[in-house]
């Protein structure tokens, strides 16, 4: 999550909080090598919903090009 937060928040290193809650998501959300499940359906025991992310705010760290909007 370390190198995520270090790549996504490049742009503006200050708002690196804004992006915690949605790579949280994402890997909580990706199964594990050893278990082969996701933290979430540990957890939860449901699968995580599929979320997509639409009409981002202008300046949005979401929304900036090479950020998690884009890849």
């Amino acid at each position: 999550m370390a190198t995520q937060l270090r790549h996504y928040g490049a742009d503006d290193p200050s708002r690196w909080h804004e992006l915690l809650p949605v790579i949280t998501m994402a890997y909580n959300g990706q199964p594990h090598q050893s278990t082969g499940i996701t933290p979430f359906e540990l957890v939860i025991s449901r699968r995580i919903p599929n979320l997509t992310v639409r009409n981002l705010a202008t300046g949005s760290l979401l929304a900036n090009e090479g950020t998690l909007n884009n890849g």
